[in-house]
């Protein structure tokens, strides 16, 4: 059944990013495997696209750091409501892009997987940010029609050991608990 649900959820994923470029499949499209070496340049630009998104926020530049995202992208934010379309995560942040900083998360350690054909590849990082310290990014990035990958969903979440989790789940609980009274 998980697998099932992986799978599911991965093939969703990959349809709902293809869709955020906006792009049909050109006649004729090539459909192998893209060569070794293609392989590799793609991961490069995917690790540059995803490096220079952070970038972008930590020196306040929004044009660029939206410019990374796709017309259909989501943001998964740490909080359990944070689900943000595009647009509306564009209006939310647009005053924490006018100072020197929006914010800063710092990659240390990142993982990609491309698609057999290509187009679609799915990442996970660890960042580092100064107030919260390490937290993990997951995502979908996609190939679009002309030529730059961009993301589809970026997800930011905290990571939490096992050897606390069972007291963490109780304050959050608790906090939910008293935001429904």
């Amino acid at each position: 059944m998980r697998r099932t649900l992986t799978a599911t959820c991965g093939a969703l994923a990959t349809c709902i990013a293809v869709a955020g470029c906006q792009s049909a499949p050109r006649p004729g499209a090539e459909t192998r495997a893209p060569a070794p070496q293609d392989r590799e340049a793609a991961i490069r630009q995917i690790n540059f696209t995803i490096d220079d998104f952070h970038d972008a926020a930590a020196v306040a530049d929004i044009d660029r750091y939206f410019g990374h995202l796709t017309a259909q992208a989501v943001f998964l934010g740490t909080d359990a409501w944070e689900r943000w379309p595009r647009e509306e995560f564009r209006a939310y942040c647009a005053p924490h892009f006018l100072g020197e900083s929006a914010w800063a998360y710092t990659p240390r350690d990142r993982n990609v997987a491309l698609s057999d054909s290509g187009d679609t590849a799915w990442f996970d990082e660890t960042v580092v940010n100064e107030k919260y310290g390490s937290l993990r990014g997951s995502g979908v990035i996609v190939l679009c029609s002309d030529g730059v990958w961009r993301i589809a969903q970026y997800n930011l979440g905290f990571t939490v050991p096992n050897e606390i989790a069972g007291k963490i789940v109780e304050m959050i609980k608790a906090t939910t608990a008293d935001a429904a009274r």
